[in-house]
């Protein structure tokens, strides 16, 4: 059976370098929406707009995207649903496709940083869509739609919620996330 983490936290929270870390070290995929998303957009006008406004991209085609990429994956495969679900809406339907994907949810973690650290961490990282209007969109649609994820996570499955301090350097959280997972699941080394 496939085993799905998911990873919570505002833009800039370091999620993607935790993922990177975590499939240098260990055998997990990642499933990184925002890519999928920056790839529909090339050929989907309305998905470029919408990236471009830093609004969320309808829930009907990020549902779509994560269930063709879960099905692409080992019957056995750890992964991470790194920017999904953003909204509490897709944390109640994430079970379900799971289920239908042979997949059952083992951990949720949640990158906990401040909106000054994460407009510091953006300025520095200066990538197309991280202009600070675009910024500012993302953090207000993070505290609208995905901390209500984040509580919903919390309280629903407590004994899979993480809270990692995000604040820290990245090798702290490694070694945060690290711990965390394995006491949760048996991650396979590389």
């Amino acid at each position: 059976m496939r085993q799905c983490i998911v990873f919570l936290g505002k833009t800039g929270s370091g999620k993607d370098t935790q993922a990177d870390l975590l499939t240098q070290k260990y055998q997990v995929d990642i499933i990184r929406l925002g890519d999928l998303v920056r790839e529909r957009a090339k050929t989907d006008s309305s998905v470029a707009e919408t990236l471009a406004r830093g609004e969320l991209v309808e829930d009907s085609i990020v549902d779509t995207l994560l269930i063709e990429q879960i099905h692409t994956l080992s019957p056995d495969a750890i992964f991470v649903s790194d920017g999904y679900p953003r909204q509490r809406e897709q944390a109640s339907a994430l079970v379900h496709y799971l289920k239908d994907a042979s997949a059952e949810l083992v951990a949720v973690v949640y990158f906990a940083v401040s909106d000054t650290e994460v407009k510091l961490r953006l300025k520095l990282r200066a990538r197309e869509d991280d202009a600070p209007d675009v910024v500012i969109e993302r953090l207000k649609e993070f505290k609208e739609y995905s901390e209500p994820v984040v509580e919903h996570f919390r309280h629903a499955n407590p004994d899979a919620f993480i809270e990692i301090d995000a604040s820290k350097s990245p090798e702290e959280i490694f070694k945060q996330l690290e711990t965390a997972l394995n006491s949760k699941l048996a991650l396979p080394l590389r």
